[in-house]
């Protein structure tokens, strides 16, 4: 019987969590190449979802590997890395990326990711520091 309370909740959470995503407006940002998040709340909206999402994975290995490359891809940088995946829902996750080249060489990045069918597609990005 707890068993199956405890399966009923995490399935309540998925569904509550995904509606919630589903509805998320992203605050609006500047042209390339300076990507800031823009309104006075903007930085602030982008922080609290990303430290509000979940650490842990809510999709598979596959696609936690499909959710890198798209990233990488998108970045177009040679030093390009990820460094965490967060999960708002099972079809929309936030990544922490940055490159960094040298002191006064290094940019830092949240990209925000829906899943459309079985593909990761950018959704938007936010440039959060660039030396």
């Amino acid at each position: 019987m707890k068993k199956h309370l405890t399966i009923l909740y995490i399935v309540a959470i998925a569904l509550a969590l995904r509606a919630t995503a589903a509805d998320a407006q992203w605050p609006s940002h500047g042209d390339a190449p300076y990507e800031w998040p823009e309104g006075a709340d903007g930085y602030q909206v982008i922080r609290d979802r990303f430290n509000g999402a979940s650490a842990t994975a809510l999709g598979s290995k596959d696609d936690i590997e499909q959710i890198k490359k798209a990233v990488v891809s998108h970045m177009k940088h040679p030093k390009a890395q990820i460094k965490e995946v967060r999960w708002i829902s099972p079809s929309l996750v936030m990544i922490s990326s940055s490159w960094y080249t040298g002191p006064l060489a290094a940019a830092s990045y949240y990209y925000v990711l829906e899943k459309n069918k079985e593909q990761w597609i950018v959704k938007t990005y936010y440039l959060l520091s660039i030396s």
